[in-house]
């Protein structure tokens, strides 16, 4: 018979498996460990590695912890975000689905990007909606309260530019709602056709007016209760355009009121931005510039507070005076716009409202009498003002200032010199000598509006107001 063997597997056995068998060997196969004995029992073994990292969280965690206010005094390095573990993809927020676009695409944008943006779906509705406007019918009027406010002001914005003119109930309806109106932009709209500004008046002054007598309404019944909600809600509601911090009233027509805009003015008391790009000259009597008053005993005397030559007389005195009352009426102004408005711009920096501009008083300290309308405007009604624009709205060529009979300050000619491309090209030759007098003339009214700045920003500094920025087109510069 074939010799019986045994096989001995000791040799076999881990060091971990036989230490097991050896606490558990002797219980017997009854009082076997379970798999979560065994697990929890692997977990109290401590390896080398783990205790390195339970050091390095320790430490990690008794670091104190430095405000950011003090890392840069200090000089602590922000500690580093911990890094994502390896074979870890990292979720994408709103990742397009496909495949990434080419670099040629993207190389490209930002050169037609920007010819895009105008032309986009928005633009094309408000432009169709303005040019086809005449088919409104104020039947159709209440519908617009469906549309946000945003929407309908961006529409109105519209309408000076590619509409027809409009009238106050065209305003209302667009304008219309609970929600509070910040930015008014009636640039081109204001003074033409039946949209006048002493309607703009009346539609200001109506709106206050309705919320004023909103808590003389009479109940629908005596027996009807007053609860603390409608005692309350009429108080809190405000003025439509109460709350108008940013208007636009540019390019009106020749006729606009100065008047009428004071008038406006003091409805609109919490203006901080106001556009009169290409406003007329201020006076109250704009059709008596030609007309004097002639009598047999006395010499002939001006019937209007300005006459046809006072902008070549350097007379400022009425302009002078209406925007110290405009300066009166809105005390939080701080962003002015008056480009196409150089002909009385000088008159900002009107040292008194009896006499001329020009009058020796104004050195570098910023002297000048008490009642200086200058003093008034930019030492206190407006204070807060930080930016004027007060470009011509035009620029003649290069060739027209450079030849021009006048000799330039060098800052002067090293400022154009830099800034010459700015400056359309030169003209033909058998238009030079009209390119040359336009040249001329621009340079002119742009020397009263640099000696203005000056003028302004002297009194402002020797009073420690912040200066003036005056925008005139082609630089921005604190003069």
């Amino acid at each position: 018979m074939p010799k019986k063997r045994t096989h001995n597997f000791k040799h076999l056995q881990s060091s971990s498996t036989a230490t097991a068998s050896r606490q558990y060997g002797a219980s017997g196969p009854s009082d076997s460990p379970s798999v979560n004995e065994r697990l929890s029992a692997l977990r109290q073994i401590e390896t080398p590695e783990g205790l390195q990292k339970k050091r390095d969280l320790a430490d990690s965690v008794n670091q104190p912890s430095v405000p950011p206010e003090l890392r840069g005094i200090l000089g602590v390095l922000e500690s580093e975000p911990p890094k994502p573990k390896p074979g870890v993809r990292m979720r994408e927020m709103r990742r397009t689905p496909g495949p990434a676009p080419p670099k040629s695409w993207l190389g490209y944008r930002s050169e037609w990007w920007s010819t895009l943006v105008p032309c986009g779906l928005l633009h094309l509705t408000l432009k169709r909606l303005a040019e086809q406007w005449d088919l409104f019918d104020e039947v159709d009027f209440p519908a617009l309260v469906d549309v946000p406010l945003r929407l309908r002001l961006r529409l109105l914005s519209y309408m000076g530019f590619y509409g027809p003119l409009i009238d106050t109930t065209d305003v209302q309806a667009l304008t219309s709602g609970d929600e509070p109106i910040t930015h008014l932009d009636l640039a081109g709209l204001a003074g033409h056709g039946a949209l006048t500004t002493k309607r703009l008046v009346r539609l200001f002054e109506a709106s206050a007016n309705t919320t004023t007598n909103a808590s003389d309404a009479i109940a629908d019944s005596w027996d009807a209760e007053e609860t603390l909600e409608s005692i309350l809600t009429p108080s809190l509601t405000a003025p439509r355009f109460n709350t108008l911090t940013h208007l636009s009233l540019s390019n009106p027509p020749p006729t606009a009121s100065w008047r009428d805009l004071l008038a406006l003015s003091k409805s609109v008391s919490r203006l901080t931005h106001l556009s009169l790009a290409y406003w007329p000259r201020p006076t109250l009597t704009p059709n008596l510039t030609t007309a004097t008053v002639s009598s047999r005993h006395s010499p002939e005397v001006r019937a209007g507070g300005s006459h046809y030559y006072s902008t070549l007389d350097n007379d400022y005195a009425e302009a002078a005076a209406l925007l110290r009352q405009l300066s009166h009426h809105l005390l939080c102004m701080k962003w002015l716009d008056l480009e196409g408005c150089a002909d009385w711009v000088p008159a900002l920096g009107t040292l008194n409202a009896g006499a001329h501009s020009d009058v020796p008083h104004d050195d570098a300290s910023g002297w000048s009498p008490a009642n200086s309308p200058v003093i008034t405007i930019f030492a206190h009604t407006w204070k807060n003002l930080t930016y004027i624009r007060c470009a011509q709205g035009w620029l003649p060529s290069l060739t027209g200032l450079r030849d021009t009979d006048r000799s330039l300050a060098p800052d002067f000619k090293a400022l154009l010199a830099k800034q010459a491309h700015h400056f359309p090209p030169p003209l033909s030759s058998d238009l030079y000598e009209v390119d040359k007098r336009r040249g001329q003339i621009w340079l002119d009214n742009e020397q009263k509006l640099i000696a203005t700045g000056h003028r302004i920003n002297n009194i402002r500094r020797a009073r420690s107001c912040r200066p003036v920025t005056m925008d005139f087109g082609w630089c921005q510069k604190a003069v």
